[in-house]
């Protein structure tokens, strides 16, 4: 793999692109398939609703693989009982023991799954975060003050406890 003079070349060059290339295949294969972008096909057994499941219609179900078993319960509650069917079932997620939500639809001879992403989460008040550090800063204000009054000795301020009067004005200073 060297060139013309002797040194190493293009052909090193392409051997390294085409290794790091290969490295990095696996990981970004498996982000895909995390992602539901990865199709998988499986023989499942499939819980169908109680009321039945028309060609076409689209059901929320939960799929999960155990160890090689590939189930997917399509009965809308754990408590409905409806009819467990063996289908070729093409599913666009990563299958685990824990589940996960899909979207299917049944096709004639088969059904067709792919990943509902999860919700995205509950937004938190921006405030929230403001707040405690407000809260945190206030309190090492008031512990300042409080300080600055025991050094002095002094426990009341106007026949009021220190703690009071620094909890409303954590800058206030002893009289010199």
């Amino acid at each position: 793999m060297a060139d013309k003079n002797g040194s190493p070349g293009f052909g090193l060059l392409m051997l390294i692109v085409v290794g790091v290339m290969l490295s990095g295949g696996q990981s970004i294969y498996e982000w895909a398939d995390d992602q539901g972008w990865v199709s998988h096909s499986y023989n499942a057994s499939i819980t169908y609703p109680s009321h039945g499941w028309e060609v076409g219609e689209y059901i929320n179900c939960a799929g999960a693989k155990i160890t090689e078993a590939v189930t997917l319960d399509c009965s809308r509650t754990m408590f409905e009982t409806g009819t467990v069917r063996e289908m070729d079932a093409k599913i666009s997620a990563k299958l685990t023991k824990d589940g996960v939500n899909l979207r299917c639809q049944r096709n004639q001879d088969s059904i067709a799954c792919s990943l509902v992403p999860a919700p995205p989460p509950a937004p938190h008040p921006q405030t929230e975060p403001v707040q405690i550090q407000m809260e945190a800063v206030q309190t090492e204000a008031v512990q300042q003050c409080r300080t600055r009054f025991w050094a002095k000795g002094i426990q009341e301020i106007d026949g009021r406890p220190v703690d009071a009067v620094c909890k409303e004005n954590p800058d206030r200073q002893p009289a010199k």
